[in-house]
């Protein structure tokens, strides 16, 4: 397995297939990302797929991001993106803006479920071919204590990949870091990138804001 010692992460309207070739050009070991492509786009242009999947081969190794709240369409997303050969496959855990993470209900948002990130990851896994891993961010609003990130994280490295989370959730301890870092255990997930900032939710307006809270490389 290839050491991931440098990433360009995927940035929306940025990380295109002309962006990454310019990355590629510059430097020939980091790893790239898409743009981050919502799973219900690639299911319902699945005669289509290449305006959205299609990359040049000097990209390798590269990493396909997805986005949704659907595990149905998560799992055939993967499924329909083997044919594509890319390295990796990264469910945004991450995103903050209110499109995604607010009407949209994943993103940043899902580090509120880690459960369901849990059922995500073992769907994805179980229907593509290549790693997986999640894109979070350090906490979301004030969630942000080591704790509640170890919970959230540590069971997707643990877990059997078709073990459903009702099963195993109760027995995890209460913080949310520590649930959603639990989570990479139990079902062999690689932690793609903690971004080492906070995603802020504006519960009264129902999304999450752009605006983001402090860096804390030392949490990371």
């Amino acid at each position: 397995m290839l050491i991931l010692c440098c990433s360009i992460a995927p940035m929306m309207d940025w990380t295109d297939n002309h962006y990454r070739t310019l990355a590629r050009l510059i430097s020939k070991h980091a790893w790239l990302y898409t743009e981050m492509v919502v799973a219900e786009t690639i299911v319902h242009q699945s005669e289509n797929l290449d305006r959205f999947l299609a990359f040049s081969p000097i990209q390798h190794p590269i990493v396909l991001q997805i986005g949704g709240s659907n595990l149905t369409n998560l799992a055939k997303a993967a499924e329909l993106a083997n044919s594509y050969s890319y390295d990796e496959i990264n469910l945004n855990c991450g995103c903050p803006s209110g499109k995604v993470a607010g009407h949209g209900c994943f993103g940043a948002r899902l580090m509120f479920d880690p459960e369901f990130v849990g059922d995500a990851m073992s769907a994805i896994a179980s229907n593509c071919d290549v790693p997986v891993s999640v894109k979070c961010r350090i906490g979301v609003d004030d969630r942000d204590s080591y704790d509640e990130l170890f919970r959230s994280l540590l069971p997707y490295s643990l877990r059997p990949p078709l073990l459903s989370s009702s099963s195993w959730f109760p027995l995890l301890p209460s913080s949310s870091l520590c649930n959603f870092l639990l989570f990479f255990l139990l079902i062999h997930v690689d932690l793609g990138q903690i971004y080492k900032d906070l995603g802020w939710i504006h519960a009264d307006q129902g999304s999450i804001g752009a605006d983001l809270g402090p860096l804390d490389a030392d949490l990371v």
